[in-house]
């Protein structure tokens, strides 16, 4: 039997569903308190290595957002000494709100009439554990993007929607119920020179972000000691 795209479409969308309902129905909805929320203005530098941030705005973003409690966002793009731009965004909130799905490049370009496509995923290495990135081609017929993102949900990195859903199924009520997903375009129809581009700033981001804004980005190492405590215990507050 013969299963066109049509047909497939329909039956991953109907999987989305039926999780979205499942997990309505078993995980009460959550919240971040509003005097949680980061300030990721402050938190992510605006200047490191050789990238400075810079206006720029030809972001693709949602062009609806709903009124959420408990939601940071960070709209900021940077260039580098050779000229190169990308563009970054940053979501940080409850880990089963609207906000967080709008965000995501599968969603955001294709709502924009971005056709995207050649969807592939892979790890960075420079943290651990390694972060699990997923990487597309995103083309509206005038401007093409490689874009790049990851998604924290509680203590791991998914990488789907379906996969964040399915992430509540299987755990326990009482776990940490934040997430993150950081995403970075870069403009052009060289996928290797975006790769390279998006490569360096990954790079030299991570190695400037400070402890608070790792804790809030990235999944932590199991094998090492909570960045927090640690520099509380540093400063005799515990």
């Amino acid at each position: 039997m013969t299963i066109n795209r049509t047909t497939t479409g329909f039956i991953v969308m109907g999987a989305m569903v039926a999780i979205a309902i499942l997990t309505a129905i078993f995980l009460p909805h959550q919240t971040i308190e509003q005097t949680n929320i980061p300030n990721l203005e402050k938190l992510v530098p605006t200047h490191f290595a050789q990238w400075q941030a810079v206006d720029q705005n030809a972001m693709v973003l949602p062009t609806e957002l709903p009124e959420e409690l408990g939601v940071a966002r960070l709209y900021r793009a940077y260039r580098n000494d050779a000229g190169d731009l990308i563009m970054m965004v940053i979501v940080y909130g409850a880990a089963r709100g609207d906000t967080m799905r709008l965000h995501l490049p599968e969603i955001c370009y294709v709502a924009q009439g971005y056709k995207v496509d050649q969807r592939k995923t892979g790890q960075a290495y420079y943290t651990s554990p390694p972060i699990d990135l997923v990487s597309l081609m995103a083309n509206n017929g005038v401007r093409q993007e490689l874009v790049t993102y990851w998604m924290r949900v509680s203590d791991y990195y998914v990488r789907s929607q379906v996969g964040q859903q399915l992430f509540f199924l299987k755990t326990s009520r009482d776990q940490r119920r934040d997430s993150a997903l950081v995403r970075l375009s870069v403009a052009g129809n060289d996928r290797l020179y975006g790769q390279q581009v998006t490569q360096s700033f990954l790079h030299d981001f991570l190695e400037a972000l400070p402890l608070e804004a790792r804790h809030l980005l990235l999944a932590p190492d199991p094998l090492a000691p909570d960045p927090l405590t640690q520099t509380a215990l540093m400063r005799g507050e515990g």
